[in-house]
């Protein structure tokens, strides 16, 4: 195994020296700084996967049985790789990175285009390359007890007056 460290240096960043250990043992032929932008691009396609599940809600699986929540994912994948062809497609068309181009911009026209219209510009986001965003919930949990009864008893209940609202 080989054991790679290269140094972050970023303001804002809690991390300053990343340990890479790979089985990839020619040095020659895959250098350090290779490998530190191959992880760097790894780290870019786990954010662009975040924001996906954040812009499409993906919190809460509606099916309970293992096939209905693998084709809720298959879907969701379809819909992710038809919203990065979009910016593909947007990025080549506005001839900017495609990093630059707002996803959710381009989910919002996914659902609003008609068949055959014409991909319209879509938002540029400004370029921060040293930008770091706080740690910090920003839905609040909500103040009602999960439900772990049927509906129909719990309406049964509340009528009745066992239960308060």
């Amino acid at each position: 195994m080989r054991h790679l460290r290269y140094p972050v240096g970023r303001p804002g960043f809690r991390t300053t020296e990343v340990t890479l250990v790979t089985t990839v043992l020619d040095a020659e032929l895959y250098p350090l700084l290779a490998f530190a932008e191959l992880y760097r691009q790894r780290w870019q396609a786990k954010q662009h996967l975040k924001e996906f599940i954040i812009s499409i809600s993906i919190y809460i699986w509606i099916c309970n049985i293992v096939d209905g929540v693998l084709k809720e994912m298959y879907v969701f994948a379809m819909a992710y790789n038809l919203a990065r062809a979009v910016l593909c497609a947007a990025a080549r068309r506005q001839r900017l990175p495609i990093g630059r181009l707002s996803f959710i911009d381009a989910v919002r026209w996914l659902r609003s285009a008609k068949q055959g219209s014409a991909l319209c510009k879509l938002v540029v986001n400004p370029d921060r390359p040293g930008r770091v965003e706080p740690r910090v919930v920003k839905r609040r949990p909500k103040n009602y007890d999960r439900m772990t009864r049927p509906r129909a008893e719990l309406r049964r209940r509340l009528l009745e007056g066992t239960v308060a609202a």
